[in-house]
């Protein structure tokens, strides 16, 4: 049995287990010969099954495991070994045969995969028949999106009586605590690919990152979690001390709030039934010393943190500069040259593993993320490099320029808009106050208000935005502008329980916060145009993923709003004022070969493609959504997920439609401002426009020489 379990089962149920054990251990191997580790996820093999079933002895200590059934700790014991054979792609190929899953997908339904794959071949994973039922049940219920309380409460099997809801309750909290190193993805560039997974997976890499190990203590009814923290002493010049301390402060309360909701979802299951309860989840530090390599691993934590919490495109790119950076065996700085932490060169091998990720990004972000013009363009010049064997000894080198241009450009972009408000609209800054409208996350536009708020500050440049930080004249100023934030509800993301799991104009606004303004409103989608219609609204200001000649690219909505201001603007007399739209983007988002072919909203494809969707829509966590219209779709629910009421929908035949991205014409917008410079769009050719504005001028030549 091993660790000392051996006097929960007797001889009987102990050779069973062992059956079970050995016939998934052989599916694990031949899985992973065959496929590899799911991408993107912590592994959920032999070894995470074994780490479960210990902590199962670890929740139910001592005598404590007399109060159940031989039966029953048979079956927790072996649903260890069970839960997650869903995740297995051999598993899925062999049930559903040639429908192809996507890794999310996978995981999604991995709970009810495995709870069918148990009943219909029991027999291979040596199960008799009239255990696979209630296993699968308890298989089922072990992920956190299953009410527990639909669980059956009790099931009577061969005569004994068997507590479901209870060994459901207690898988789950065993699942959940398995954290730690051990599951970390072997590939230091895995976190990057997390960008494009639900925001419960990253907190789930960054669990694994951090956790050092998990206490049960049943006499004070709580769970120790052990975080592994840097001790920063000694290294008194460490760059980043300060912003990466706070980050990890908060890294941490994320975990213990997310462990906690684990806890809380069966709490009063175990309280109610169980010998052991426990009521919270609580924490210890231990430091460990820095070296080169744990401090760059530190850094993935705290930028998957960042993509996770201030989702934006620009962090998409820096987390992918950080990742190759990885692969070739540097850490990054933002003002320096890159510092080597492991003693290989980009031999062959390595740049295999650089071409074999940035084979990934092609088939993953590039290809459902197509507005990411800035991923486009960057995974182009590193396949370009690794092409010309003549560059690959220059590949650190250019990631490393990458990545020191990449942190200089939200300062030029500041710098640009307290110029544009300067130049371009001098007399705003005499007004009372300045009414901005924003739609959709973005860093870059974050900056650019910042710069408004220092032309306000400090007239032609005079002091620098340090000078002013936290100061009274910044807190009068910034109690002049008037920020309405769209909440963005294409891409709010809900959890059961009424959990909000992401919101857009939530975590916007939070970000403003931080940076000391203090009018902040945020307001319905649908309420934009009654703003229009009703304040004077001086600027709507957008960021964008991706901008070639004729369009710029951003998640959907932006096309809405942008198309309310301009039929605003087309009813407004000559010399009245009208809202100016800016769009915020750098350099790096902007591909000039990229053509687009922007819809016409009255596509003929498109409509006559409706009834063949309708009969064919995507089902995703008994949700249907509309998908086959030309663009990807968000295949998430944006409503409070009330379980009857999908249910309800999900019966009626009623479907989703969420797609993914918007593609705006240039012609739409009034304003430019990146790092480069500010511009006004001509109304002639736009195509001109653009190319110009991003066309390096003979002083950026110079500075990028120097």
């Amino acid at each position: 049995m091993g660790k000392g379990w051996e006097n929960w089962l007797g001889d009987y149920y102990s050779k069973y287990l062992s059956r079970i054990r050995e016939r998934v251990t052989a599916i694990c191997i031949s899985d992973r010969k065959r496929n590899g580790h799911l991408p993107f996820y912590t592994p959920h093999g032999e070894a995470h099954f074994q780490s479960v079933e210990d902590m199962i002895h670890h929740l139910i200590p001592d005598n404590n495991w007399q109060s159940f059934t031989e039966r029953e700790r048979f079956y927790l014991l072996a649903s260890a070994w069970l839960h997650d054979l869903g995740m297995m792609e051999s598993i899925v190929e062999e049930l559903y045969g040639n429908i192809k899953f996507m890794p999310n997908e996978i995981r999604k339904r991995h709970h009810i995969t495995s709870e069918i794959y148990i009943v219909k071949f029991s027999e291979k994973l040596g199960l008799d028949e009239v255990d696979s039922r209630p296993l699968s049940k308890i298989c089922r219920f072990h992920r956190k999106q299953e009410r527990i309380e639909d669980c059956e409460d009790e099931l009577i099997v061969g005569g004994d009586k068997v507590r479901l809801k209870l060994l459901s309750a207690y898988l789950r909290i065993a699942d959940a605590f398995d954290i730690g190193i051990s599951r970390v993805p072997s590939e230091d560039y895995a976190i990057c690919l997390t960008y494009d997974i639900p925001i419960d997976l990253k907190l789930h890499w960054i669990k694994s990152k951090l956790v050092n190990g998990i206490w049960p203590n049943q006499i004070e009814r709580k769970i120790t979690v052990s975080f592994a923290v840097p001790d920063f002493s000694g290294d008194p010049e460490l760059p980043d001390e300060g912003r990466i301390k706070k980050k990890l402060d908060r890294i941490i309360n994320l975990v213990l709030e997310d462990l906690q909701s684990e806890l809380k979802s069966v709490k009063h299951i175990i309280a109610k039934y169980g010998p052991c309860t426990y009521l919270d989840v609580d924490k210890n530090e231990t430091a460990f010393k820095l070296t080169g390599q744990n401090m760059s691993d530190l850094r993935e934590v705290v930028i998957n943190y960042d993509i996770m919490m201030d989702p934006s495109a620009s962090k998409l790119l820096e987390m992918m500069m950080v990742s190759i950076a990885d692969i070739l065996g540097y850490s990054l700085y933002k003002s320096g040259r890159p510092e080597k932490i492991t003693s290989a060169g980009p031999d062959a091998k390595i740049v295999k593993k650089l071409s074999d990720f940035l084979e990934f990004l092609e088939g993953g972000i590039i290809k459902t993320r197509s507005c990411h013009l800035g991923v486009h363009k960057l995974v182009k010049r590193f396949r370009e490099m690794i092409n010309n064997r003549s560059k690959i000894n220059e590949l650190v080198e250019e990631v490393g320029r990458l990545y020191r241009e990449h942190h200089l450009i939200r300062s030029k972009i500041r710098e640009n808009a307290r110029r544009f408000l300067e130049s371009e609209f001098p007399g705003l800054k005499d007004n009372g106050e300045l009414n901005i409208l924003l739609y959709g996350y973005s860093e870059l536009v974050a900056k650019a208000i910042c710069g408004f708020r220092d032309a306000f500050l400090s007239p032609s440049g005079q002091y620098t935005p340090e000078d002013l930080y936290n100061s009274r004249k910044e807190e009068e100023v910034s109690r002049k502008i008037n920020l309405f934030i769209c909440e963005g509800q294409p891409k709010t993301q809900t959890a059961g329980g009424e959990n909000l799991v992401y919101h857009d104009g939530a975590l916007y606004a939070s970000y403003f916060k931080r940076r000391k303004f203090t009018n902040i409103i945020m307001i319905p989608d649908a309420i934009a145009g009654h703003l229009i219609e009703n304040l004077p609204i001086h600027f709507l200001i957008v960021g964008a993923n991706g901008v070639s000649k004729r369009s710029f690219k951003h998640s959907a909505g932006h096309s809405t709003i942008v198309s309310l201001v301009r039929e605003y603007c087309n009813r407004v007399p000559e010399g009245k004022p009208k809202p100016q739209v800016v769009l915020v983007v750098s350099g790096e988002k902007y591909m000039p070969e990229k053509v687009d072919a922007v819809k016409s909203p009255y596509c003929e494809t498109v409509s006559s493609a409706v009834s063949e969707a309708l009969a064919n829509p995507s089902i995703v966590d008994r949700c249907r959504f509309l998908d086959n219209l030309g663009s990807e779709v968000r295949e998430s629910v944006w409503m409070v997920k009330d379980r009857e009421l999908l249910e309800r929908l999900y019966q009626a035949g009623i479907m989703f439609y969420n797609p993914r991205e918007d593609n705006i014409p240039i012609s739409r917008i009034d304003f430019l401002i990146s790092e480069s410079r500010y511009s006004k769009i001509s109304e002639g050719d736009m195509g001109v426009s653009i190319a110009e504005h991003f066309r390096p001028h003979k002083e950026d030549v110079i500075m990028e020489e120097a």
